[in-house]
């Protein structure tokens, strides 16, 4: 279901609900380095949010003692925007990073193990990419790419409305 939906408002509205979750503590710092206007995409607003839901969760959970997430978004060149997801986390083995997108890896956090293949799947389907880099005991940066400049896949839609609201780091 794609439509033109502003990716800035899917990460802020993503990133309020993951300040509300039980996982998150006061020693958990979340940080959000977006553009003040709206960045616009053709894609799937559920599955674009349950991309942010799933890394920025697996990102909290890598971080038990606390830590800073930090989520941005920038433009790159070919009609790309690129979102970062970076986590001072416990990091991953090479070997780990390796099976990251298979179903039913070992996981970490105690998870299914679907978790990450359904984001790759979704990266997929719109037309995306996805790099993790990561260190045992330095974090992990993970890396989305999305195109911005789809033809509204023959949707006549408006632009979703952002909501303004404001957001506290």
């Amino acid at each position: 279901n794609f439509t033109e939906i502003d990716i800035c408002e899917a990460i802020r509205e993503t990133m309020k609900l993951l300040r509300h979750s039980p996982d998150v503590r006061p020693e958990h710092d979340l940080v959000e380095e977006l553009p003040h206007d709206p960045v616009f995409v053709s894609a799937d607003v559920t599955q674009i949010k349950q991309i942010f839901w799933n890394l920025a969760r697996n990102a909290i959970n890598a971080m038990p003692d606390g830590g800073t997430l930090s989520v941005s978004l920038t433009r790159v060149p070919n009609q790309r925007v690129r979102i970062i997801f970076s986590d001072t986390g416990v990091g991953m083995s090479p070997e780990r990073v390796e099976q990251l997108f298979e179903p039913f890896s070992n996981s970490t956090t105690g998870g299914t193990g679907l978790g990450l293949s359904i984001v790759y799947q979704i990266i997929r389907d719109h037309q995306g990419t996805i790099n993790v880099r990561s260190a045992e005991g330095e974090g992990t940066v993970i890396t989305v790419d999305l195109p911005s400049d789809n033809a509204s896949m023959g949707e006549d839609q408006e632009p979703k409305a952002s909501s303004g609201g404001t957001s506290a780091s």
